[in-house]
């Protein structure tokens, strides 16, 4: 089996400068778009990734890109906080590659319950507090998001700590 892959945008685990490929493509087949078209009817299960963040416009613009581009499912986790606006997601509201979910990454038994029931191959993490103008009048809120909920999204893959063993997805 292989580890689970964690990607970031700020920070990273176990698999600093990896990029999220595809599973496995069809071998017989050199076409793009036959590749895609197996991406997609492959088990959500095996090929479905996890955002967080997936809202705000950084995260969002990835989403909308990852459709385009992998086909492949997406679990959005995000808080819409000042910086997630779901208009950012409208062109896919009725997509069922994409399934939104309201929720803080350091909601430990929701972010453990969407790991163990869609068991996602990568989780692209996109921690959303950003406005400088913000952080110097309300530090703890970016502590709490950026710092505290990656913190225990890396505890949550079992890779936030030295010796932890990885989450297999």
């Amino acid at each position: 089996r292989a580890a689970f892959r964690v990607l970031s945008i700020c920070y990273a685990c176990r698999t600093v400068g990896r990029r999220v490929s595809p599973p496995s493509e069809n071998q017989n087949s050199s076409s793009p778009s036959a590749s895609t078209a197996a991406r997609r009817d492959a088990d959500p299960r095996t090929t479905l990734i996890l955002t967080t963040g997936g809202a705000g416009f950084i995260g969002s613009n990835f989403v909308l890109t990852w459709l385009a581009a992998e086909g492949t499912p997406v679990v959005n986790l995000d808080t819409l906080t000042y910086a997630g606006n779901l208009e950012n997601l409208e062109s896919i509201r009725d997509d069922r590659r994409h399934e939104f979910v309201r929720g803080d990454i350091r909601d430990r038994a929701l972010v453990s319950r969407l790991l163990k029931t869609h068991r996602p191959r990568a989780v692209v993490h996109f921690p959303a507090e950003t406005h400088v103008d913000r952080s110097i009048h309300a530090p703890h809120d970016f502590i709490q998001t950026n710092v505290t909920g990656t913190c225990a999204l890396l505890d949550d893959l079992g890779c936030g700590h030295p010796g932890a063993t990885p989450f297999e997805g």
